[in-house]
């Protein structure tokens, strides 16, 4: 599930059969039948991380909203009307909790991310990305920086070290730009990476 790219997976899984063949074959063919050829592209890193998922690659945020709705909607018998009013009032919660998180992330700054590195981009974007791209920072402290493969990137929508060092070596700061340029739309959206740019942000 791990494999950073095919050429790992298809190692792995010859790796797997070596172990388990011949004495668990019709065990090995059935892991294989319904589960790693059907389903890689949906389980496997090396395809999951090909798609914008934030970090966020288990089943439970599913599960989460689920028992979100069901919390609001209370009982299975309501009519169509019922059943949307109380969705829209959970969403409606959901989007002033996360009003009421950006605020609060706006007035305060944590140590960590306190320097002037974030300076011009403090107030726009999350402290949970802005911790993310920090992490990919202390990645250029280390003597070898792996090769890029865009995955940190394209599964984010943040700048991963490879860019980070780019930009160091050319001496700019972090810029919104930056942050537009690899960021979407859905992850403007949905994750709370970055806040709406029509508000202005403090400090």
């Amino acid at each position: 599930m791990k494999s950073p790219d095919e050429m790992a997976f298809d190692q792995r899984v010859q790796e797997f059969e070596r172990r388990y063949l011949p004495q668990y074959i019709e065990e090995v063919g059935y892991i294989k039948a319904n589960w790693l050829d059907p389903y890689k592209k949906r389980l496997v890193r090396a395809w999951v991380d090909q798609h914008p998922h934030f970090g966020n690659v288990v089943t439970s945020r599913v599960e989460g909203i689920h028992w979100l709705l069901k919390s609001h909607l209370k009982q299975s018998t309501l009519n169509l009307f019922e059943a949307w009013r109380a969705m829209k009032h959970a969403l409606l919660n959901q989007l002033a909790e996360l009003r009421s998180n950006q605020a609060s992330q706006q007035i305060r700054t944590p140590i960590e991310l306190s320097g002037s590195l974030y300076s011009a981009i403090r107030g726009w974007v999350s402290h949970e990305a802005l911790r993310k791209v920090e992490e990919q920072r202390k990645l250029l402290l280390k003597e070898h920086l792996p090769i890029c493969t865009g995955a940190f990137s394209r599964s984010h929508g943040l700048p991963c070290a490879h860019t980070l060092k780019a930009l160091q070596e050319q001496n700019q700061s972090f810029a919104w730009s930056i942050f537009i340029h690899i960021g979407t739309s859905i992850a403007m959206v949905f994750t709370g990476y970055y806040w709406n740019p029509g508000i202005d942000p403090i400090g």
